[in-house]
């Protein structure tokens, strides 16, 4: 038996023991962070023409949508309780998680607690391609991959 699969049993044998380890090692080494993504937001579009906006769709379509999809894909929907206010809906290693972009009376949008105050959608989405989102239990997350609206040829 070589030394590389020795260490390689010996690895899995320790990871599989302290599985918080395993957990740990899995976020950090994922391809999703080492990858940028292959899209650039173009932030001069309004909200409609962006193709990952998807206007009305409820929560249970957006998890469907995403559940099948790699860590990082997203999508940008009306929310539906407070229609002034967007969801980001994206595929975290945990799940689908919905955050709340809260339009603020001078129009610019807000998403969570410590978040910087963005223009438009498009430059928050643009923010989170290239920095990581503060999610409880999702370290590691970035925007990598716009889920586009099936009815964006139609608007």
């Amino acid at each position: 038996m070589s030394i590389y699969l020795v260490c390689l049993i010996l690895l899995v044998v320790y990871l599989i023991d302290k599985p918080k380890i395993a957990e740990e090692f899995l976020e950090i080494n994922t391809i999703e962070k080492v990858l940028r993504p292959a899209f650039e937001v173009d932030t001069k579009l309004p909200l409609l023409q962006q193709s990952w906006y998807h206007d009305e769709m409820s929560r249970s379509e957006a998890e469907s949508m995403l559940e099948r999809q790699p860590v990082g894909a997203f999508l940008v929907r009306i929310n539906s309780l407070r229609r002034k206010d967007l969801t980001l809906s994206l595929r975290t290693m945990k799940g689908v998680a919905h955050l709340i972009a809260v339009r603020q009376a001078d129009f610019r949008y807000i998403l969570g607690q410590f978040s910087e105050p963005f223009e438009s959608a498009a430059a928050m989405i643009q923010f989170y391609t290239e920095n990581e989102m503060k999610i409880n239990g999702a370290p590691h997350t970035y925007l990598t991959l716009p889920v586009h609206c099936t009815q964006f040829g139609s608007l």
